[in-house]
């Protein structure tokens, strides 16, 4: 009993923060699955953390970026990628009719709360979808206590060192639609540190160029769309990975 517990704990625990915590597919797991339903959360707000020798050399600022479009265009990355490589096609959830705001203010939503997963199933099964990937941005580990839920930039200068880079917080769920069992999960580092070249610091979003912020949005959307890719082949879901 106490070792059930312990594994309940730490499954809810890897759901609720990014970290190395995975489950990747079994191949039972994947049979008679012909079609996945995909819904994106990474929110619309590009976090900056600039980080110095002393709190007092600190900086912080949100930036909302809705017309990077971030969530759609992640959800149509997966679609096109499961079109090109994968085991079976994928399509955006529609929830057109839902009121994800009111959605996501449930405790734990999405992925650690049960109404909220329910509710998601329930539209993928409606759509013909025998399973549904979430892409949910959620709260770093606390070894990363200067990095925010979903994306951002991160700098680090100490000493005349400068280290950073740009970075995402967020995990994957693959569920099955028919026993709302999830077949796989998984989260990673927000980022590894590098000397980080690209990026000025600077006080306020404002005071970009619009070649900057450009530029931002590019490394950030790169960056998402790689460790997506990563998840698609550790999850099995190409054709070209062995479940």
């Amino acid at each position: 009993m106490r070792n059930c517990v312990l594994v309940g704990l730490l499954l809810l625990s890897g759901i609720a923060n990014a970290g190395p915590f995975d489950h990747k597919v079994s191949p039972q797991d994947l049979d008679g699955i012909q079609r996945m339903a995909v819904h994106v959360r990474l929110g619309d707000t590009f976090h900056a953390s600039f980080v110095g020798t002393t709190v007092f050399n600190n900086k912080f600022f949100d930036a909302p970026v809705p017309q990077w479009g971030i969530d759609s265009f992640i959800a149509q990355y997966i679609v096109e990628d499961m079109k090109l490589r994968g085991r079976f096609p994928a399509q955006a959830l529609d929830v057109g009719d839902l009121n994800m705001q009111d959605l996501y203010k449930k405790s734990g939503a999405i992925l650690g709360s049960r109404e909220v997963v329910a509710t998601l199933l329930e539209k993928a099964k409606q759509q013909g979808a025998d399973a549904l990937m979430v892409v949910e941005m959620v709260r770093p580990s606390q070894n990363f206590q200067f990095h925010q839920p979903g994306f951002g930039l991160f700098r680090k200068s100490t000493f005349g060192l400068t280290m950073g880079c740009i970075y995402s917080v967020f995990n994957t769920v693959v569920f099955r639609v028919d026993t709302a069992k999830r077949i796989a999960w998984g989260g990673d580092e927000p980022c590894l540190s590098s000397r980080e070249k690209g990026f000025e610091q600077k006080d306020s979003w404002d005071q970009y160029t619009a070649e900057e912020k450009a530029a931002f949005e590019a490394a950030v959307k790169q960056q998402l769309s790689g460790k997506i890719a990563l998840r698609l082949e550790q999850y099995k879901l190409l054709k070209d990975t062995t479940p």
